[in-house]
């Protein structure tokens, strides 16, 4: 087994990634806040915010933010520790122009100023999501956190939803968030219960790592771990059974829970890597994807206020994300050079080491970074969609010679269908896309002696926003193509079966063929889609240099009645199913033994191959590629001698 190629340790991979051609962020998260030299204060509509002073926004800032870094972000999320709604006017204008761009934006409030209006007007804007700092699901414990507004603020939301049902919108949707306090945790159930009556679709527990006095001793995982993670697993049941999405925040912590013997000693930092830590990294993919701005300009990595790594009232936004201070954090980042503020971040877990693969699937979380791509969706297979470019990093072993990307041309008006793909230090090679169908395009590789990582840019010649192309569309992300694989093979002769199957090679046994013996014959293969039908095959041999008779050629050979062809068919399986069960994708490696006929002549027998439906004999499936040589449908996979015993 050749040894792993981990992408961490790779020079060019860590150049790429910490260079100015990583992609813009696709997301902005901009604090609105008065606590400035708090570092919590980027954190939402915590509980508890003593003496809160009136919000001031610089707008000329704001109106910079908009124009320059806004515009070009996939979505926005206001944080910060005062509700955006305290200023209305302001806010509303950000949302408006927001929505002409096709922006969606979300929100954290407290819902106490969620009037009719006001309601109304976040419906008209296109808000995304808001999310409600709820606490609690009664109003006396609401009491006990925030104060006695608990009915008001679920009178607002119910009337937010009759006016989203008399508009027939779908937004904003609505989210609940709860602090896990010692006073409320017992109370999430019912905040199940609840949120399913205020159709909202989901509930973040915020688990409390970093107390404020204001919440001294109250946190529930600090001080009340084993009560409060019953009371969560309990409740993971129910929110399934009411079709409620529950979260826990950081997300990481789900996962990490189980392990972490000291949680108090976790949340101040003290959280070492898994065993063998050689092989784990920081997860940290905000340094590549989220950029946080605070109300004055400054520009944080993440929501802990680090020090600033630059400021948008002095320099412009593109400086900083693509600057010096940037680029060495996220280097650092990627290699064991970890910075200490990310070292000891409990906001950010442990991932293993990411090894190169010969076979990239979309679903991979190496292209959650900074590589052209944004995340997974589902048509009939999973896929990414890619921006104006992309970069994936692949294992080439000595052996294989030709990369191949499964890629899909976008169902939108004016989608690109020309590219150009660039595998260093080989010359561009352009392509073409000519459906919206999936298809798979090759590329041969230079050769290797030894197995390396190869870096792959993929560019179509130009993007477009769905926002743009559809007035229906709110999908304001800067697109190309569809993304489903990338891999490479070895095969030098592919024949291509109506963008369904392609045949990548075969092998018989034994080598030698007599009349009357049977034969071994291997086909590999590799699925491109689904087939609509199960798949059969027809093999047919015919003896070169022999004429063929109108209905059967035949010999006389020392009285005996010979043929000069005889054929073979099969139906395709892999692991026992046939070709219309199969995922996209799949390699397969069939096995098929025949009886070579005793009455044929002796001599070398042009093999050809065929693909058709079964039940369905003369409907040969189209060759829409093919390296060997092919007429009619037919490939021909070359000749074989067959003596007579």
């Amino acid at each position: 087994m050749s040894e792993k190629l981990i992408l961490e340790n790779n020079e060019q991979f860590l150049e790429f990634m910490s260079s100015d051609r990583i992609t813009f962020p696709k997301h902005l998260k901009l604090e609105f806040s008065t606590y400035l030299n708090d570092s919590m204060s980027m954190l939402p509509c915590r509980p508890v915010i003593l003496d809160k002073k009136p919000l001031v926004i610089d707008k000329d800032l704001l109106n910079y933010l908009v124009t320059s870094i806004a515009a070009y972000v996939q979505d926005i999320e206001i944080i910060g520790d005062v509700d955006p709604l305290s200023e209305k006017d302001t806010f509303f204008d950000f949302l408006e122009k927001m929505d002409f761009l096709g922006i969606p934006v979300s929100i954290h409030s407290t819902g106490e100023t969620i009037d009719a209006d006001t309601a109304q007007k976040l419906i008209d804007l296109n808000l995304e999501n808001i999310s409600i700092a709820l606490d609690a699901a009664t109003p006396d414990t609401y009491s006990k956190i925030r104060n006695d507004k608990f009915e008001n603020i679920l009178s607002n939301l119910r009337n937010m939803i009759e006016l989203k049902r008399k508009t027939n919108k779908m937004t904003p949707h609505l989210h609940l968030t709860m602090a896990a306090l010692n006073v409320n945790m017992e109370e999430l159930p019912k905040l199940i219960s609840l949120a399913n009556e205020l159709d909202a679709d989901s509930i973040t527990v915020q688990i409390v790592g970093q107390e404020t006095e204001a919440i001294k001793g109250q946190s529930a995982f600090l001080h009340q771990r084993d009560f409060a993670e019953e009371i969560l697993y309990r409740s993971l049941i129910e929110a399934e059974a009411s079709g409620v999405s529950l979260r826990i925040w950081p997300e990481h912590l789900f996962d990490a829970l189980p392990d972490i013997a000291d949680i108090q000693n976790y949340f101040s930092g003290s959280n070492p890597p898994p065993d063998g830590e050689e092989e784990y990294r920081k997860e940290c993919s905000l340094l590549w994807n989220t950029v946080f701005i605070s109300v004055k300009g400054k520009v944080y990595t993440c929501q802990k206020r680090q020090n600033a790594v630059g400021d948008v009232s002095k320099a412009t936004f593109q400086s900083i994300w693509f600057g010096k201070e940037y680029s060495s954090l996220r280097k650092e980042s990627l290699s064991k050079q970890i910075p200490d503020g990310c070292l000891t971040c409990p906001l950010a877990g442990w991932r293993p080491v990411t090894v190169a693969k010969s076979n990239l699937l979309a679903s991979d979380s190496s292209l959650d970074y900074a590589m052209g791509f944004y995340n997974t969706e589902l048509e009939e297979r999973v896929f990414r969609a890619a921006g104006d470019r992309a970069s994936f990093f692949l294992k080439q072993s000595p052996s294989e010679k030709f990369l191949l990307i499964q890629l899909r041309k976008l169902a939108l008006q004016d989608a690109p269908s020309l590219g150009t793909t660039l595998i260093p230090p080989q010359n561009p090679t352009p392509f073409r896309l000519t459906t919206t169908n999936w298809e798979t395009i090759e590329f041969p590789l230079s050769s290797t002696e030894e197995d390396r990582i190869i870096q792959v840019d993929l560019a179509m010649e130009h993007a477009i926003r769905p926002v743009d192309a559809d007035v229906k569309n709110r999908d304001s992300r800067l697109m190309s193509v569809k993304f489903a694989r990338a891999w490479v093979e070895e095969w030098p002769k592919k024949v291509v079966f109506g963008q369904q199957l392609v045949l990548l090679g075969y092998e018989t046994v034994p080598e030698t063929w007599e009349t009357g013996g049977d034969v071994i014959f291997r086909t590999f293969w590799r699925s491109l889609d689904q087939t609509p039908v199960n798949l059969k095959v027809n093999l047919h041999f015919s003896l070169e240099g022999k004429p063929k008779a109108k209905h059967s050629s035949t010999k006389k050979e020392l009285g005996v009645e010979r043929k000069n062809e005889f054929q073979s068919d099969h139906l395709l399986l892999s692991g026992g199913q046939p070709s219309s069960m199969w995922v996209p994708g799949t390699f397969i490696a069939h096995e098929h033994m025949f009886s070579i006929p005793e009455t044929i002549h002796h001599g070398h027998y042009k093999l050809e191959l065929t693909l058709y439906p079964e039940g369905s004999s003369k409907k040969r499936l189209k060759i829409a590629r093919s390296d060997r040589p092919a007429e009619n449908d037919k490939a021909l996979l070359g000749t074989v001698l067959i003596s007579t015993k």
